[in-house]
């Protein structure tokens, strides 16, 4: 038997697969939530740094040099005092104003055209919530 590893995508943008009409309503609210995702994951990225950071800054030796910081450091840093809940109620708030009236009052509708494909315990094709 010839087995080979698959990889698929985690996210399907299905706004390639809707009409014209209803892509310009959809295409605001997509374009958004992709960049929150890329600004969640560099929120991901910073607080895995500073976690790995603290604990090898504790244990480095005293000395009487003095090390410069990132000029980036502030601003990740208070960035990382407000709590991720937070950000992501603001980031679902900005959402869903974007989200034309139609579209939200349409029950099966996807507000964004995005879709997370989760293969845990048989469900699958979840729409992104805003």
């Amino acid at each position: 038997m010839l087995q080979r590893k698959v990889k698929f995508p985690l996210e399907f943008d299905a706004l390639d697969l809707v009409t014209d009409d209803y892509k310009s309503k959809l295409l605001p609210v997509s374009r958004r939530l992709k960049e929150l995702e890329k600004d969640r994951t560099e929120r991901r990225k910073v607080r895995k740094r500073t976690k790995t950071a603290a604990p090898a800054a504790a244990a480095a030796p005293a000395t009487n040099d003095v090390e410069m910081g990132d000029a980036t450091e502030p601003a990740a840093a208070e960035e990382t005092v407000e709590e991720e809940g937070a950000i992501r109620a603001k980031e679902a708030n900005e959402l869903a104003k974007l989200i034309p009236e139609d579209v939200q009052k349409d029950v099966g509708s996807s507000a964004t055209g995005l879709y997370d494909l989760v293969g845990k315990n048989g469900v699958s094709a979840l729409p992104i919530s805003a």
